[in-house]
């Protein structure tokens, strides 16, 4: 298992709607290191403002050596696409959350819940996509990042808490203040991508943090 994550900005003057971050990675060689079964690394950013700047993290799995041992990532990638529309057709939606505590699984160390507070300003409940969260070492440097659909708690208008589920992403260097976490809330029941807009401008490092 590999965790990964990244944080997006908007850096044009319109709304990119229905934006899709693709996740990728390769071995030194730059040969694809993704295994046949790797899922997760297509995440939907439903709305992201101009200029605002968003973790997504995600999950995935690594290819195998022919000796059974995983392949080394040493290069990830990451592209953005999404529509892009004018702020007037638009309403105002601005989302925010702050991290609360970070707790392990007794059982996989890789795995856990994050507790955090959400705050939504919308003059109507919107529809929860899930949380996107991106880990971080007590430096500040991206380490992985993870992904929970479930999570629907946040998409309120107003203050809510709620709680994250890690799925076999965490770091071991993760610190929980350094957490970034962001609603994934949508205006729209159904979401449609087309053509380029979104772009990573804050990748993470050469090799990521593997999780397992």
């Amino acid at each position: 298992m590999i965790s990964l994550g990244a944080v997006v900005e908007n850096t044009s003057s319109q709304v990119a709607d229905q934006a899709t971050l693709v996740f990728g990675y390769a071995d030194s060689s730059s040969r694809d290191a993704r295994a046949d079964d790797a899922a997760g690394l297509i995440v939907a950013v439903p709305l992201i403002r101009p200029g605002e700047k968003v973790p997504v993290g995600t999950y995935s799995y690594v290819r195998q050596k022919p000796s059974g041992d995983r392949v080394d990532v040493a290069q990830l990638q990451v592209t953005g696409r999404s529509d892009a529309m004018g702020p007037a057709q638009r309403p105002a939606t601005r989302r925010a959350a702050q991290p609360r505590s970070l707790t392990k699984s007794s059982v996989d160390d890789q795995s856990g819940t994050l507790d955090y507070t959400a705050t939504v300003s919308s003059c109507r409940t919107l529809i929860p996509r899930g949380v996107s969260m991106v880990f971080r070492d007590d430096t500040g440097k991206i380490v992985g990042g993870g992904l929970d659909l479930n999570s629907h708690e946040q998409c309120v208008p107003g203050q809510s808490t709620g709680q994250a589920v890690i799925t076999r992403s965490l770091p071991p260097t993760a610190v929980a203040a350094k957490t970034q976490i962001w609603p994934l809330c949508d205006l729209a029941a159904k979401a449609t991508v087309t053509g380029p807009s979104a772009r990573s401008t804050e990748p993470p490092p050469s090799g990521g943090q593997s999780a397992g």
